[in-house]
């Protein structure tokens, strides 16, 4: 299900080539799956050992089948692999928009609010426009810490000031400046 579980990029393939290139399922746990519409599964957990057994022509795989709604199947992603492995905050963003998670909802509002959009997938420096903001980390404390007010003034005054600039959106300049928005409490009503 695209709407939480993870892209996979040239580190994910790489990975994916490793297991395929000796696998054996007696290595590896069932892939956790949750049916949805049409008879299909969607894949919570085991994207790797799945596509790995795919590249090596195995067909039928065992999996875990977890009777879940699309909600609970985005949290499950969360917890599953935030506590095995590292996934990048746009993907657990991306997931927790999926499940209605009340933290990523409000990071987008503070975001859209500004006339930006809150990125669930990265991009390449030279694929990166203006508005997109990627610092979800960021976001996440700043709203958090009941600034989302400044967040919003921030990053529609950065919008505001160069519209055409997508350097102005990068984690190391939104860091220090939208910190300072919060501290100065920017946005907020007097």
């Amino acid at each position: 299900d695209d709407r939480y579980q993870r892209p996979l990029n040239a580190s994910n393939i790489a990975a994916i080539k490793r297991i395929a290139a000796d696998f054996r399922w007696s290595r590896f746990s069932p892939v956790i799956v949750a049916p949805v519409e049409g008879g299909s599964y969607a894949l919570i957990d085991g994207q790797h050992r799945a596509h790995a057994a795919s590249l090596v022509g195995i067909e039928t795989i065992p999996a875990m089948v977890a009777l879940v709604a699309p909600e609970e199947q985005a949290l499950a992603f969360i917890d599953i692999n935030t506590s095995s492995i590292k996934v990048r905050s746009n993907n657990v963003y991306r997931a927790a928009l999926t499940a209605g998670a009340p933290w990523a909802i409000a990071c987008r509002d503070a975001v859209q609010a500004a006339g930006c959009k809150l990125m669930t997938s990265n991009r390449s420096q030279k694929e990166k426009k203006p508005g997109e903001v990627y610092a979800i980390d960021l976001i996440k404390q700043l709203v958090a810490r009941g600034c989302g007010a400044s967040v919003t003034a921030g990053l529609k005054a950065l919008l505001d000031y160069e519209p055409n600039n997508a350097a102005n959106f990068s984690n190391h300049l939104l860091t220090p400046w939208l910190g300072a928005c919060a501290d100065c409490k920017a946005g907020d009503a007097e």
